[in-house]
């Protein structure tokens, strides 16, 4: 059976949860995300990538907390965030420390303008109110060592 035009669009949407880092929105397509928590206690790791906050313990599991706002270059202003993105990760915990969690949105991905594309940057999202940066969590993995 061949496919129409509305279902080949609802196959190319997507779902996106939006947090915030600074003054800017960013996106993680929604498979990634396994959970979101408030940020708990962390404890440093000596001699590690500026990237990575330390790790904490989540419900008896060590979990990798990741900085994005180190790897993106995102000015920091005060404590940093105070919630934390867990990713579904096959061979590890990692979670993402975040300014906030706005909301999950649907997008087309021909809506994604990959012009802009660079390492973890998929590309953007124009929206009425501004740009959302979508990213790719297994490019950031890949380049900090997370895995």
């Amino acid at each position: 059976m061949a496919v129409t035009t509305d279902e080949q669009t609802a196959v190319e949407d997507r779902e996106g949860v939006v947090f915030r880092l600074g003054d800017s929105e960013y996106c993680i397509d929604i498979g990634h995300v396994d959970e979101i928590v408030e940020r708990g206690e962390l404890t440093p790791l000596p001699n590690s990538a500026p990237h990575f906050e330390g790790v904490m313990d989540l419900r008896g599991e060590t979990t990798t907390i990741f900085n994005p706002r180190s790897y993106f270059d995102v000015e920091r202003d005060g404590d940093g965030g105070d919630r934390i993105l867990i990713l579904d990760q096959a061979d590890a915990n990692v979670g993402w420390v975040v300014d906030g969690v706005d909301r999950v949105i649907t997008f087309a991905s021909e809506h994604v303008e990959t012009q802009v594309e660079n390492g973890a940057v998929e590309g953007v999202l124009r929206r009425d109110d501004g740009f959302i940066i979508l990213v790719d969590p297994t490019v950031v993995e890949d380049t900090t060592g997370a895995n």
